[in-house]
């Protein structure tokens, strides 16, 4: 019979399973191994860490079963880091490790298999493409947006923006100018778009 030396008060009485707050949160992949399921199933298992919102820093999995008819959820991890839905892929996930997307989280009962207690734990419920334009440590995402309305005033019948009124007086000639502006800048645009494409693992 084994013999164990303790000291229990040294023991945090907290679970080990830190509850993540439910919503939808910015995270990294921080890891994915190949593992077997209790079933004894191949899978990947993905880890990641939160950061944004009220539990920024905590880490969790989720499970991608390795099976033919259970590939759906590894096809959402993959969308969700950018690969073409209808594309045929060999790729190493080591290559995905740092790279950000944002994880739906929810809340689900669960039984203490040793103390036979009933637990609430947070699970991965689904795994979405990161937003563009926003910083990855934004703590709002989830929180509603707020809707700005906008005002416009007149005086004595004129525009009181005087961008839109010197707009208004512009020539035909101006108006050629800037059309081509504005292609320039969508054709730059559209080159920025490739080098992003060509930044993806796939």
């Amino acid at each position: 019979m084994p013999k164990i030396k303790v000291n229990l008060g040294d023991i945090d009485d907290s679970s080990p399973f830190t509850l993540i707050e439910a919503g939808t949160w910015p995270a990294d992949l921080v890891d994915c191994e190949e593992d077997e399921s209790a079933a004894g199933n191949a899978m990947l298992v993905w880890d990641w860490e939160i950061t944004g919102g009220p539990s920024k820093g905590e880490t969790t999995k989720s499970f991608t079963s390795l099976l033919d008819h259970a590939l759906f959820s590894l096809k959402e991890h993959l969308v969700a880091f950018g690969a073409d839905p209808e594309s045929a892929l060999d790729i190493n996930t080591d290559k995905l490790i740092g790279r950000s997307v944002r994880l739906t989280i929810g809340h689900n009962k669960r039984i203490n298999k040793e103390s036979g207690d009933e637990q609430i734990v947070s699970q991965v419920n689904a795994v979405l493409p990161a937003k563009k334009g926003r910083a990855a440590d934004d703590d709002d995402e989830d929180a509603p947006k707020s809707k700005s309305k906008s005002k416009s005033s007149s005086r004595n019948g004129k525009s009181a923006n005087p961008v839109k009124a010197k707009a208004a007086k512009s020539s035909g000639r101006s108006d050629s100018k800037s059309s081509r502006a504005r292609a320039t800048a969508v054709a730059d645009d559209d080159d920025d778009d490739d080098d992003d494409d060509d930044d993806l693992p796939f």
